[in-house]
């Protein structure tokens, strides 16, 4: 809780700022967009505020760092100049330890793998 300018304690509580990250790679036979589209409704309903994408087009997410090198290093610097709560993959990360970028790890930023729907 925060005091207000007039004494009083506001209980609004800050809405959490999520960046969308996926990579569009051919077995998404183009549904790139549709599939960002249903991960930013998810991420609004959860009460956070999708405030950018970042995309990439690769044969294949790259093996090390999901994007390449350049658009890694863009993500992060987004990310970080911009009070970004949290990053949400739109792909299963397989080994978190390996997979998610170091630069990207922040104990203020939540890094979500994988969002399960029941």
């Amino acid at each position: 809780m925060k005091e207000s300018g007039k004494g009083l304690i506001s209980t609004e509580k800050k809405q959490e700022m999520a960046v969308i990250a996926g990579v569009d790679y051919p077995a998404l036979e183009g549904r790139m967009d549709e599939f960002l589209d249903e991960l930013e409704q998810l991420i609004t309903t959860a009460g956070a505020i999708p405030v950018k994408r970042f995309t990439q087009k690769l044969p294949h997410p790259n093996p090390k760092y999901y994007f390449g090198s350049g658009k890694l290093n863009d993500l992060t610097e987004w990310v970080k100049s911009n009070g970004v709560d949290m990053v949400v993959f739109d792909d299963d990360l397989p080994e978190v330890d390996e997979y998610v970028p170091p630069q990207l790890l922040d104990d203020d930023l939540e890094v979500v793998l994988e969002l399960v729907v029941p």
